[in-house]
């Protein structure tokens, strides 16, 4: 049995919407004003802008077999693509590859899902953009799509994309979609800063939470002036659009060369700024997560930006437990 693709859009979370594209199914985390946005800042952030960083199907039924089948694309500076397939909570397998060389690559896996009724959960790589080709069960299973009634927006730059997380439940986006039981839209585009148009285009439907992950990009690439400006602007903007929603502004984690002395100043005074902006708008709250990995290059990949899977492990806990603490989640 082939799932069409009003089943499969009923399933998917971490989407803004669902379209087809020559009979595939495509998910688009972004809304196509924010696509058109990043159109024209730049291809590689276009690329990016079609990553299926924490898009997640989600479903109950009784079959005993699956079968995926997918066109890959590529969506970040990684080569490296993984789907995780999950029942009933538990791994069962995974659907991986390479696209060093090729612009695209298709890919396909079986599954056994195993006797009577479960949950079944498919995540898509955070690194690439994956087109379903075919989602199919066995002919006659039950299929009732899960729904969570919670609605987050995750934005921010590589570290909140999933860079480097090894697959893509082990990004801290994905940590914490799953902790608060919500659905969560990954607005992150590697190598990103606090673009101030982004945040005039809000999306559609009821918004529980906001995380603001930006600084250390700015940090890197800005003048303190430009910094503060643009994430004031950015900060206000969310504000605006969603009134009463709570806003979670994040200071960037610890990075190898966090040392150095750049014309945007030193990087904890990034910290300093956005623990400003969070009292200036009003009902939103500031988190140093500075210290929420440790400073060891083991929790990070080679570049000592990004946290490896072991690094983000703790920070999505460190975050969830936060969060909880301030009766958040």
């Amino acid at each position: 049995m082939k799932l069409t693709t009003e089943q499969i859009t009923s399933a998917a979370r971490g989407v803004s919407y669902v379209s087809e594209e020559n009979k595939m199914v495509r998910f688009h985390r972004f809304t196509r004003e924010q696509e058109e946005l990043y159109s024209t800042t730049s291809p590689e952030f276009y690329a990016k802008a079609f990553a299926t960083a924490g898009v997640v199907l989600e479903f109950d039924t009784d079959s005993r077999n699956m079968a995926l089948s997918v066109a890959v694309r590529k969506g970040s500076s990684r080569p490296f693509f993984v789907h995780s397939i999950f029942v009933n909570d538990q791994p069962v397998g995974r659907l991986e590859g390479d696209l060093t060389t090729p612009e695209q690559i298709y890919a396909a896996g079986n599954w056994s899902l195993g006797d009577g009724d479960k949950r079944v959960k498919l995540l898509f790589p955070w690194s690439a953009s994956s087109l379903i080709q075919a989602l199919e069960l066995d002919d006659g299973a039950s299929f009732t799509p899960v729904v969570k009634t919670k609605n987050v927006l995750c934005f921010g730059d590589s570290i909140t994309q999933g860079y480097a997380a090894a697959r893509p439940e082990e990004s801290y986006a994905s940590i914490l979609a799953k902790a608060l039981d919500a659905n969560c839209l990954n607005k992150a585009i590697g190598g990103e800063v606090f673009r101030v148009k982004l945040s005039k285009l809000p999306d559609e439907g009821p918004i529980d939470l906001i995380t603001v992950a930006y600084g250390t990009n700015d940090w890197f690439f800005k003048d303190a002036d430009s910094l503060h400006r643009h994430a004031t602007e950015f900060c206000s903007n969310l504000r605006k659009n969603y009134p009463d929603t709570k806003i979670v502004i994040m200071a960037p984690v610890w990075r190898g060369d966090w040392q150095k002395t750049l014309p945007s100043g030193e990087f904890r005074n990034v910290a300093a700024t956005l623990e400003k902006i969070a009292d200036q708008i009003g009902n939103a709250l500031f988190i140093d997560c500075f210290d929420f990995i440790p400073h060891d290059p083991a929790y990070y990949s080679p570049d000592v930006l990004h946290p490896n899977s072991d690094g983000f492990r703790i920070y999505g806990q460190r975050l969830a437990d936060r969060l909880k603490q301030e009766n958040i989640i």
